[in-house]
């Protein structure tokens, strides 16, 4: 690539003091993961704003699912573009383009470099880079490369960061200092990346619950806890589920332990499908769950309760076929099995955690007294 020697002078640049800031966010963090995705947005907003870009985006790849989770800085007046990735398409788009640069990548006109995207994915990528806008994008591949005891392995890929100048004028366009720069914090970010994940792998086992997966009471209260408190911080919205399952009516048999399970994997199945990915799940007792929905409102939170609750038949009935295709032997939940669901707002409702949760025992349990199935909060209640 060709740089201009006359281009924006960042001679004053102290690109160390600047790695050194950027990666002090990250080395706060527990671990990239989508439950703390406020950390890692902190870093792309510091990021978009120190290189006084246009637009800043990371990709990074998941190891164990294949989804690629999408950070997006983008300058006031500008559309987000962050959104349209996160469709099935734009999932297989993102990872398209992460395999795409092996090195500095700079696009000038999104119809030339479309040559270089598959024609399955070139329709999508030009929709998409006509509402990233004409400014020059660089792609720079946060790479992973071996250390001298793994010299036979090929460098891996850990994301893609993308950055966009703010304007086309000449006079603000980034020279050869800068994208070094850029590239020197991709090297430091993509041995965080493996070093935050190892980390984070190692602690999912002290506060992950084996059966569902999610995190346990412990692990569950430190991370929700940290999202309120995020949320505080920065004024935003969050909401608070408590998902309670209802027992068996007055009358009917005590649920054999087959039939625990299976309603277990139900509401598991059903709550980390309806959820987003930058929301977190804790198995906070035997059946009972709380889930935290950060930037979300109060009416929006009950509308997710509704899709849950109604979505337990079904998910019952799965249960129990993906059991017979594997000749298993579990008895069926001869009632209905229904769900009372506790919805909490901050501020609305309490500014940390023991109060919203407070706030969730007493809607779940008046919910429970009127029969179960049912669906409070403050704001209004569902039948």
């Amino acid at each position: 690539m060709n740089y201009r020697t006359d281009e924006i002078d960042f001679s004053p640049f102290n690109a160390d003091e600047v790695l050194k800031a950027l990666c002090s966010v990250l080395r706060s963090s527990k671990h990239l993961s989508f439950g703390y995705a406020g950390d890692i947005q902190s870093l792309i907003d510091r990021i978009g704003r120190v290189f006084y870009a246009g637009r800043a985006m990371f990709f990074l790849a998941g190891k164990d699912d294949g989804k690629v989770e999408i950070f997006e800085y983008v300058k006031s007046g500008k559309q987000a573009v962050a959104p349209e990735l996160t469709s099935l398409f734009g999932q297989k788009l993102s990872r398209h383009l992460m395999t795409l640069p092996q090195d500095v990548t700079l696009v000038e006109d999104a119809n030339t470099f479309a040559d270089e995207v598959d024609d399955e994915y070139r329709e999508m990528f030009l929709k998409v880079m006509s509402a990233v806008g004409k400014e020059r994008v660089y792609l720079i591949p946060l790479k992973l490369r071996p250390s001298l005891s793994e010299a036979e392995k090929d460098e891996r890929l850990a994301g893609l960061l993308l950055l966009q100048e703010a304007d086309t004028s000449n006079s603000v366009k980034w020279n050869k200092l800068v994208v070094d720069t850029l590239v020197t914090i991709s090297d430091h970010l993509a041995k965080l990346f493996e070093v935050e994940t190892l980390r984070g792998r190692l602690e999912a086992h002290e506060s992950e619950d084996p059966t569902t997966g999610f995190l346990n009471r412990r692990g569950g209260v430190v991370a929700i806890t940290e999202e309120v408190e995020r949320a505080r911080y920065f004024k935003d919205k969050i909401s608070l589920l408590l998902i309670h399952v209802d027992g068996p009516k007055k009358g009917e048999a005590a649920r054999s332990v087959g039939q625990e399970k299976s309603i277990l994997s139900a509401v598991s199945s059903v709550v980390s499908t309806m959820t987003r990915p930058v929301d977190v799940i804790c198995r906070y007792g035997h059946e009972e769950f709380i889930v935290a929905l950060p930037r979300m409102d109060g009416p929006e939170a009950v509308k997710m309760a509704q899709v849950i609750r109604s979505s337990m038949g079904i998910a019952m009935l799965n249960e129990h076929a993906a059991a017979q295709s594997q000749a298993m032997t579990i008895e069926p939940v001869k009632s209905a099995c229904s769900l009372s669901i506790g919805v909490a707002t901050m501020p609305d409702d309490g500014t940390v955690f023991d109060e919203l949760l407070s706030i969730l025992n007493e809607l779940v349990a008046e919910a429970k007294d009127m029969g179960g199935n049912q669906i409070k909060s403050r704001a209004r209640s569902n039948n």
